[in-house]
């Protein structure tokens, strides 16, 4: 009978012991995901967005038609409140065409980007055994949804105003990072007559110093240490909207057209099961070099001038596609581009 007790006594204590040991790793690895979630704000959409690309590529269905519905109601989500604040903005002025009807914006998204993703979707299915035509017909799409994701990300989500105010979804806080670079820096230094100056003589850093000094510690005043931490490596990394830096900074702009027509049209191939090459990948320096001089890029730097310096006449959101010919595909969804 003692042998039994003792074994019962060894048993307790061990369970006792495991529980206690397993119960110190919880807290401490709750105290590591509390570090972590305040250590970097931000990182939830563009890893939710990324982690739902895999989720579809790897597992078709049923996730790929979860990933599907998910990716297009966060798409509403952020057209409806850019949208929002965008008619916060214009004061009752008056709209004829409704470009700044929240509703229906968010409408128009739905139809243009499952209406892209459709068209592309169902050409391949019927160019299986052609693959080069088949290669051909994906960098033909591929340049019209890229057309309209990178119009959308401009009004959407780089003049996304709404991203300033309290109460911001922690799910959405990392847009308010490219807000900052770009509507709060880009845009004041395109507004200063000198940097406009240097960028029309070609220097190859037209900004100023203490203009930026300036923008870096009026946009880092306020939050916790984190937040403005991200601010300042948001403005470091894209020197104040001018370009795309590092790595991270590339992943977090990429992540971004996760959101928009061409993040939807790569979920639907992966539903589909599409293996072949979905984007036109590769350049070559003559395809640059062509493409920066031909008329049609020079008439997109004509208008991306009139963005920033004729909003008097065109309004805040004209010419926020910058593709060239990006128009024929982006005014019949949004009746402007």
């Amino acid at each position: 009978m003692s042998i039994m007790q003792d074994c019962r006594v060894h048993w307790q204590s061990a369970a006792a012991q495991a529980a206690h040991a397993a119960h110190a790793a919880w807290r401490s690895l709750q105290g590591y995901a509390d570090a972590a979630w305040r250590e970097f704000p931000g990182n939830e959409l563009p890893l939710l967005m990324l982690g739902l690309a895999l989720l579809a590529a790897c597992c078709p269905t049923p996730f790929g038609i979860f990933a599907l519905a998910l990716q297009l109601q966060i798409q509403s989500f952020v057209v409806y409140r850019s949208t929002c604040s965008e008619q916060q903005r214009r004061c009752g002025k008056r709209d004829a065409l409704r470009l700044h009807n929240p509703a229906l914006n968010v409408l128009r998204s739905i139809v243009g980007t499952a209406l892209l993703a459709a068209v592309d979707v169902g050409v391949s299915i019927r160019l299986t055994e052609h693959l080069p035509l088949k290669l051909s017909w994906h960098a033909f799409m591929s340049y019209w949804i890229v057309a309209h994701s990178e119009y959308m990300v401009h009004r959407f989500i780089w003049h996304a105003h709404w991203t300033r105010h309290r109460g911001v979804p922690r799910l959405f806080s990392h847009l308010q990072f490219h807000y900052l670079h770009h509507y709060l820096a880009h845009h004041d230094h395109a507004g200063d007559p000198a940097t406009r100056a240097r960028m029309e003589r070609g220097q190859d850093d037209p900004l100023d110093a203490e203009r930026k000094r300036a923008i870096k510690a009026r946009e880092t005043r306020t939050g916790d240490a984190a937040t403005r931490r991200f601010a300042a490596y948001s403005l470091a990394c894209s020197n104040h909207g001018f370009t795309i830096g590092t790595l991270e900074c590339r992943v977090s702009t990429a992540s971004l057209y996760l959101l928009c027509p061409s993040g939807f049209a790569f979920l639907a191939h992966a539903v589909r099961g599409d293996d072949q090459q979905r984007w036109a990948k590769g350049r070559r320096t003559w395809i640059e070099r062509v493409f920066w001089s031909s008329e049609a890029m020079v008439r997109k730097v004509e208008e991306h001038q009139m963005h920033h310096y004729a909003t008097r006449e065109h309004g805040e959101i004209a010419f926020c596609g910058a593709l060239p010919f990006g128009h024929l595909v982006v005014f019949p969804v949004w009746q402007t581009w």
